[in-house]
């Protein structure tokens, strides 16, 4: 992705991230269910855990997380983690 958006603090992002890897659900298309994949914070890539249908380049990727990645009072939540624009696919 480029444009790479995270709506959440440092210090957050180093807890929750192994080799720079977060383990996140991703939403490409309005109503898509949520995915889980990791995202790569060296190279701004995404790994999807299934293959995703119609994802169009330009078309925004949103990404979460489990609430309790940050903190057990956040557990049972979905967390906005932020985003960004898809730049290339590859399959």
């Amino acid at each position: 992705v480029k444009s790479l958006n995270l709506l959440i603090e440092k210090k957050f992002i180093s807890k929750i991230s192994k080799n720079n890897k977060i383990n996140i659900f991703v939403r490409c298309r309005y109503r898509q269910p949520l995915v889980p994949g990791i995202l790569n914070l060296e190279d701004k890539s995404v790994i999807f855990s299934e293959k995703i249908k119609n994802v169009a380049l330009g078309q925004s990727a949103v990404f979460y997380l489990n609430g309790d990645q940050i903190d057990d009072s956040l557990k049972n939540k979905t967390i906005l983690l932020g985003g960004g624009i898809i730049k290339n696919k590859f399959f």
